[in-house]
């Protein structure tokens, strides 16, 4: 009988993603193995380094996890499993900015695929990019993904709003990117912390004026919510037109708010 080769999601990475969605712990102990079992397998393959940055990103140590998920970009820069594992690593790993092109590669390489379109919806929405957002679906759609739609009102309306206020949204995922930075310390000693992103136009009730809030949603138990909120936060980053710093409010905090609901997102 033949027998079958191991591959990384095959016990390794499914055992974890399993483990994730059930909201189970997992001890540093535990995580070792799972460590020991992805350095095993041949580092110079692709499910080798896959396997590696996954459990880093799954652990929480993120700067070992984006340093493999690099890996597999710069070594496979043609291979669309490459990029599909890319943008895996690179979203729970927390750089959504490096997520992000590896989905748009993802999508140039195999354009007729679901899989491309899925992963860029995806990342999309962590990192705050709602026209690629809308692309994404619009590609869904196009292939004949049947649960993909029509953008809704509120991408729409979110995308004009940038498109009219000058702002670019590069800025907007870099902003983004820049906050969660920031942050990772904290979020590393979190494991079993969900992340995923809010994105909405405020309008003031009195006055009318809107304003484009992107935030961090963490949910440290799987169900309870918290919003990302620091004050000092819409000043204190350089690089940024004062336009876009005006227009745009994005923070963190660690206040439970029952009105945002924690965002799972299985890859």
């Amino acid at each position: 009988m033949k027998q079958v080769p191991l591959r990384a999601d095959q016990p390794i990475v499914q055992s974890l993603q399993e483990k994730r969605f059930a909201n189970v712990p997992v001890s540093d102990i535990e995580m070792q193995s799972f460590l020991r079992q992805a350095k095993a397998i041949s580092s110079n393959s692709l499910e080798g380094v896959f396997a590696t940055a996954y459990v880093y990103g799954f652990w929480r140590k993120f700067s070992q996890a984006e340093d493999h998920a690099d890996k597999l970009v710069a070594g496979w820069p043609s291979t669309p499993q490459a990029f599909y594992y890319a943008t895996v690593c690179y979203g729970i790993s927390c750089c959504y900015e490096k997520g992000l092109k590896a989905a748009q590669r993802l999508c140039e390489l195999e354009p007729g695929r679901p899989r491309g379109a899925n992963m860029l919806s995806y990342i999309s929405l962590l990192s705050g990019a709602i026209s690629e957002y809308a692309r994404a679906r619009q590609i869904m759609k196009r292939i004949g993904v049947p649960e993909a739609e029509i953008p809704s009102i509120e991408n729409m309306r979110e995308s004009d709003f940038l498109t009219q206020n000058g702002i670019d949204q590069s800025d907007v995922v870099r902003y983004y990117q820049l906050h969660l930075n920031v942050a990772k310390p904290f979020l590393e000693g979190k494991q079993n912390m969900h992340l995923g992103s809010d994105v909405h136009l405020c309008t003031d009730p009195e006055d009318g004026s809107q304003e484009f809030w992107i935030n961090l949603v963490t949910s440290t138990d799987g169900i309870t919510a918290s919003k990302i909120d620091w004050e000092f936060s819409k000043q204190d980053f350089d690089g940024f037109s004062d336009n876009f710093k005006e227009k745009v409010w994005v923070g963190i905090s660690l206040a439970p708010d029952d009105g945002v609901e924690p965002r799972r997102i299985q890859v």
